[in-house]
């Protein structure tokens, strides 16, 4: 991981760790980094995050979501309704997730229906 230098970490004397900067005579061997800086990179020890080019900030990665048959879009949809019926997604960014999922789930059942009529059609051609 890369860390950007942001006003939060000091720079006198300065070498480069896995963690970040590190200023000896600042701190006398310990490394400086803002409490924010800190928890981010803390954060980034337990789960994937995005690091933002120009801000430095972490943001976590979304995890990769199997939306392979029916019952997964089933499952997700439910998902999305839950959360933004708890409060935890805005309604409107789960009315957005919840056409695209629909979307999807029409293209996963028109597959199917399409290799269900390719079957048959050799099965009865022969």
């Amino acid at each position: 991981m890369t860390l950007l230098p942001t006003d939060a970490l000091a720079i006198a004397p300065k070498q480069q760790t896995d963690a970040g900067f590190f200023d000896e005579k600042a701190t006398g061997g310990q490394l400086s980094i803002g409490n924010r800086m800190k928890q981010q990179i803390e954060s980034a020890k337990h789960q994937a995050v995005t690091i933002d080019a120009t801000s430095g900030t972490c943001t976590p990665t979304p995890s990769k979501i199997r939306l392979n048959e029916l019952e997964d879009i089933r499952r997700e949809m439910a998902r999305v309704y839950r959360e933004a019926r708890g409060g935890a997604m805005d309604t409107s960014e789960a009315g957005r997730l919840a056409y695209i999922l629909t979307g999807i789930g029409k293209l996963i059942e028109a597959t199917d229906i399409e290799k269900r009529l390719l079957q048959m059609e050799r099965k009865f051609l022969k």
